[in-house]
């Protein structure tokens, strides 16, 4: 997928959807944004809910429900240590900070449960690719492809030495 069929594609505030859209004439953005998954910076992220109704975006909604429950518990301190990784002057301060291991496993266990579902997503859209059910074309080949991974063998090797 290039970049500017997705931000044309989404409804969000990006230049891209503002200068490009299907017809070549001037679009307005709804005052949403487009980016990173996890990104906090707005209470909901319109852009990727917009797309996520559009089946050749589906991918998307495993990860905005791992968004939600980010900004649910974004400023839940019994989910943060009382002392961080966080060093002011050479100095930790003893106030809520990373979140807590529960909180990590938590969130480990949610995201390659998304890689998991997303592999097997991409392998049914080959198979029926492969069975005629569905057209063989570059968009549906594109699809057959996982289209995020955010847990790696070595991130999981990683955290098993900590």
């Amino acid at each position: 997928m290039k970049l500017a069929e997705f931000y044309r594609d989404a409804t969000g505030e990006c230049n891209y959807n503002v200068t490009i859209s299907r017809n070549n004439t001037k679009q307005e953005g709804c005052s949403s944004r487009s980016g990173c998954f996890d990104c906090l910076r707005v209470q909901r992220d319109k852009s990727a809910e917009q797309l996520s109704k559009n089946k050749q975006y589906e991918y998307l909604k495993p990860l905005l429900h791992i968004r939600q429950f980010l900004s649910d518990i974004e400023r839940d301190w019994s989910r943060r240590n009382l002392l961080g990784r966080t060093l002011y002057s050479g100095f930790s301060r003893l106030r809520p900070d990373v979140f807590d291991f529960n909180t990590c496993r938590t969130l480990l266990a949610a995201l390659i449960t998304a890689d998991v579902d997303e592999d097997n997503r991409a392998y049914k859209v080959a198979e029926q690719i492969e069975s005629g059910q569905i057209e063989d074309n570059p968009a549906n080949r594109y699809l057959s492809k996982p289209q995020f991974r955010h847990v790696m063998p070595k991130d999981v090797i990683g955290v098993e030495m900590m």
